[in-house]
């Protein structure tokens, strides 16, 4: 008798040829999707190609806008430039609502900055303006707080959290476009190449925009901000537009820009001068948590692009002081001496002289004690002997 679980062979004929055409019918449709990917250029082709490709070629388009960038800003060699623009901000608390000012000079064969800048602040409530005369050149830096009446030598090496930040502090025009408003003047800015480093080891992905942009992310070392910068090919591969977002530091939400919250743009516009890119002005916007945060509105007033600039420029002679400004000297531990007044001829004598060289006094002297023993022995043999 036949087991009353067995499947007549008929029906297991049927069965066979139904999954031979479900096989056949798949195969048909994985092959028309690849095939209509390529023909119109759509992003499904990514389905089919290995992942790790795709990662290398942007990583590849990435270097390349990356490098011509990087080739393009250091073009500018030196020069001078004036900011002037608008500071707004809506703390409820400390709003501000005022112009600021900036001066910049740069020299980057040899490593020198200044800094000028004088800006709206609002501390409890209170408004007032900040600002400082700031220059970094050779083994010197040179500093004059607003209204102080004293301008400090220091010396960079000092590793304290204010002489820090005074030892580096820069407006870096190669990075206008790339960073925010307060890290362009921080001390990071002042570090080229670890910028460059910074951008070109945060890579996450990279898009061409069409018209000669292409779209580069990067993320945070904690992976929860990303940033989005656009270069622009057409104006030196200089970016022209950035985007930050914050967001859970989860893998599975890289690319859902719908899970991040945009918490800072900006957009730079670009000119070219003396075959140099140069930006011409800076808008930048800060979002807090339900409300806007800070506007800036900065433009660029180019005094030098690349034509030699005077060593003058970043020392105390050049920062245009007051009348009455003590030029004080304080890189020696606990020994400062008052250098000059501004205004007055002569230079105030320092309050310790630097230790002299002893070598010609002892020299002398062992040369007289040397002649006076000469003598001494040529009147002892000049004397007759007792008889």
């Amino acid at each position: 008798m036949a087991n009353c679980h067995q499947i007549p062979a008929s029906a297991t004929w049927l069965l066979q040829r139904v999954a031979q055409s479900i096989k056949v019918t798949r195969s048909l449709a994985v092959f028309a999707l690849v095939f209509g990917a390529y023909q119109m250029g759509s992003p499904c082709l990514a389905i089919a190609q290995d992942d790790s490709q795709i990662s290398n070629e942007m990583q590849r388009l990435a270097e390349h806008v990356l490098a011509s960038w990087k080739a393009e800003r250091e073009k500018l060699r030196e020069g001078e430039f004036r900011v002037r623009g608008h500071l707004k901000d809506n703390d409820p608390q400390s709003p501000i609502d005022d112009l600021l000012n900036c001066y910049c000079a740069f020299e980057f064969d040899t490593d020198s900055f200044r800094f000028d800048y004088d800006a709206p602040a609002n501390t409890n409530g209170n408004p007032m303006r900040v600002g400082q005369k700031f220059a970094y050149h050779g083994d010197v830096v040179t500093r004059s707080v607003l209204g102080s009446g004293v301008c400090m030598l220091i010396k960079p090496e000092k590793r304290d959290d204010r002489a820090e930040g005074i030892g580096r502090y820069a407006f870096n025009p190669r990075l206008v476009g790339a960073l925010s408003y307060n890290t362009l003047v921080s001390p990071r800015a002042r570090d080229w190449p670890g910028q460059v480093r910074v951008h070109q080891e945060g890579i996450a992905e990279c898009s061409d925009e069409g018209n000669g942009i292409y779209r580069i992310s990067y993320r945070h070392a904690d992976e929860t901000i990303r940033r989005d910068i656009y270069f622009d090919t057409k104006q030196g591969y200089a970016p022209i537009r950035y985007r930050s977002f914050a967001g859970p530091p989860s893998e599975e939400v890289v690319h859902a820009a719908v899970r991040w919250e945009e918490c800072e743009s900006g957009e730079c516009r670009w000119i070219l001068v003396n075959d140099v890119w140069i930006p011409s002005s800076l808008t930048q916007s800060t979002y807090y948590t339900g409300r806007s945060g800070q506007q800036r509105n900065l433009t660029f007033e180019w005094l030098n692009v690349n034509e030699g600039i005077e060593n003058e420029v970043f020392t105390w002679q050049g920062f245009n002081l007051p009348n009455q400004t003590s030029i004080v000297d304080v890189r020696r531990e606990g020994n400062p001496i008052r250098l000059a007044v501004v205004g007055e001829s002569q230079l105030k004598a320092p309050k310790i002289e630097p230790q002299k060289n002893q070598w010609p006094l002892t020299l002398i002297a062992l040369a007289l004690v040397a002649a006076i023993l000469i003598a001494a022995r040529w009147i002892y043999r000049r004397q007759p002997l007792p008889m």
